[in-house]
């Protein structure tokens, strides 16, 4: 039994749009006919073409996201106080993603996330154009715990499949016009 009075932190990681694709845009079950995996980029491409992918990238995003309002419109409705609200993604699509070579990967594709907030009380003054996920919460720790959290440089940063902690700095590519 949750004391309606104690904040209450959830957090739910969602694998959709990611592959498989599974469900068309209406929810409806889509089965491949190849091999089962998770895989994005050049994984995914040995089983598929890129059409595939955009397709059930598309049309797999369009019903989470009618999931997603749903929930949302549920949370409003449902909580005893106005509730703070997150919604971001750990990546982008993967269509053009090379798994060993960060030169031949469509950085901005991979990269790009959403990055949602919202605020009950409207004051957004914290937040900025930019802002990456590394400051995402001590926005929100400074803003409603009253914590002191200095934000850190906004930087993003790509790893290979087969040698993750080797890091490429790859901001510059995303702030070219």
């Amino acid at each position: 039994d949750i004391d309606s009075h104690q904040p209450v932190f959830t957090f739910v990681h969602i694998l959709a749009p990611h592959p498989p694709f599974v469900f068309g845009k209406n929810g409806e079950h889509v089965q491949a006919n190849r091999f089962f995996s998770i895989g994005d980029g050049d994984h995914f491409n040995k089983f598929a073409s890129r059409n595939e992918y955009y397709n059930g990238y598309r049309d797999q995003i369009v019903y989470v996201t009618h999931l997603l309002q749903e929930a949302l419109d549920k949370i409003h409705e449902e909580s005893s106080s106005p509730p703070v609200i997150i919604i971001q993604s750990d990546h982008g699509p993967g269509s053009m993603l090379d798994w060993q070579n960060v030169e031949n990967t469509n950085i901005r594709e991979r990269m790009s996330i959403i990055n949602v907030f919202y605020f009950p009380d409207e004051d957004y003054r914290l937040l900025y154009p930019g802002i990456s996920m590394v400051n995402t919460f001590r926005v929100l720790l400074t803003k409603y715990f009253g914590l002191d959290y200095f934000l850190l440089e906004d930087r993003s940063y790509f790893s290979s499949f087969y040698e993750p902690y080797v890091l490429f700095d790859v901001t510059e590519e995303l702030i070219k016009p």
